[in-house]
């Protein structure tokens, strides 16, 4: 792991037209933390183009509605981090992109130890401040994109962040004293946002 954090850092990588210049030679570039919601945003562009005006399209986590025939929003479930078949609350969406990132997808337990897939870039281990973030943005890759550095900067940070961008709200589940919390940006209670626990 040491050896690897030698070769994250994205000072490494330029762009000189067309071509993409590494630093370093072991460098390599994984787009993971955005291509769903890159995928996402092509599908509901692809299906806006075609004159569709209600859909939502869900790639595993990275979510966007698209009007609604029957109801002006969407109510939308965030999944309990710690409860699979629960529900940590649920915000009101219509025209936006909701994506959660959470430890509770990858995992596996060492020692009572959860090791989940979501690193932090600075110690190259799981990312621990946070349990699950959430991020409303207009598009999913925005959001993707936030979502993964909301968890691993972990609520004051994270929530930090989102307060300082426009169109971007976001939540961060979180544990202290043994019991979950939540903290959320200011404008995530404009999607009339209920929390169920």
């Amino acid at each position: 792991i040491k050896n690897m954090l030698n070769l994250v850092d994205y000072k490494y990588l330029q762009t000189k037209g067309n071509k993409l210049i590494k630093k370093k030679k072991n460098i390599h570039i994984d787009l993971g933390g955005i291509a769903k919601g890159y995928i996402v945003d092509k599908v509901i562009e692809y299906l806006t183009l075609q004159g569709i005006q209600y859909a939502a399209v869900n790639a595993g986590g990275d979510l966007f509605v698209l009007g609604n025939k029957k109801n002006d929003v969407w109510k939308i479930g965030i999944r309990h981090p710690r409860s699979e078949d629960e529900i940590f609350g649920e915000v009101s969406l219509k025209n936006m992109s909701i994506v959660t990132s959470g430890d509770y997808e990858q995992f596996f337990f060492i020692d009572g130890k959860r090791i989940h897939h979501i690193l932090d870039p600075k110690t190259g281990f799981p990312a621990d401040k946070s349990i699950s973030s959430t991020v409303i943005a207009p598009d999913a890759t925005t959001a993707d994109a936030l979502c993964t550095a909301i968890f691993v900067m972990g609520p004051q940070s994270g929530i930090d962040l989102a307060n300082s961008l426009n169109d971007v709200d976001a939540m961060v589940i979180y544990e202290k004293s043994g019991k979950l919390q939540y903290k959320s940006s200011d404008g995530f209670a404009k999607y009339n946002f209920h929390c169920s626990k």
